[in-house]
């Protein structure tokens, strides 16, 4: 299957202090970002403009659409964008992004959803991939996992050590929530944008 990727050079030269949460639908338990948007048409003529939008935005719109429906509304699509996080060691590494992206089409409004988001670096297989939601996790939570790890690993667990490697991984993990909310927001006002500008 393709993905389609975002020029997303732009968002991702975001400052990533992380201070805002990631939005998480209580339902489902999942990182969801949506927004029903009003804008003027019946629900065929949004469903024509948000193709139109989908075509003249994604390079191989054909592959990245998994399902749509006019009679219905709606349009689902996978999307991957690239992340570029840096290391302990100051080097720069293209974390993938996946997730999926809805598009529903009402009478005079639509709704975006971008959910179903998960990270994979490059060293994982096409199959592993990490939820974005582990990545919503306490100091206290992260402090069991380190100490977990390294015993596993076989090293003896200061607690100096304990606290410069969970330390590094907690900036680590805001950098994957920083740099994914950035991503995605700019994703969510870019369909905005292309929404209210294009006439099909």
């Amino acid at each position: 299957m393709k993905f389609w990727m975002l020029p997303l050079c732009w968002i991702l030269t975001i400052p990533f202090g992380f201070s805002q949460p990631l939005p998480l639908n209580k339902e489902s338990g999942k990182i969801e970002y949506s927004e029903t948007v009003p804008l003027g048409g019946n629900r065929s003529e949004l469903f024509n403009r948000g193709k139109a939008v989908v075509e003249s935005t994604f390079k191989s719109a054909r592959d990245v659409v998994e399902a749509e429906g006019q009679d219905e509304g709606y349009i689902l699509l996978r999307g991957l964008a690239i992340l570029d996080i840096k290391g302990h060691d100051e080097k720069i590494s293209e974390v993938l992004m996946h997730f999926r992206l809805h598009l529903q089409f009402r009478n005079n409004e639509y709704t975006y959803t971008i959910t179903d988001i998960s990270l994979q670096s490059p060293a994982d297989s096409l199959h592993e991939r990490t939820p974005l939601e582990e990545t919503l996790i306490s100091r206290e939570e992260f402090r069991e996992l380190t100490i977990a790890e390294l015993k596993e690993a076989g090293i003896s667990a200061s607690d100096a050590l304990i606290e410069n490697t969970l330390a590094q991984a907690m900036l680590l993990n805001n950098q994957y929530k920083s740099k994914a909310h950035a991503a995605l927001s700019g994703i969510a006002a870019l369909i905005k944008e292309r929404m209210a500008q294009i006439n099909p």
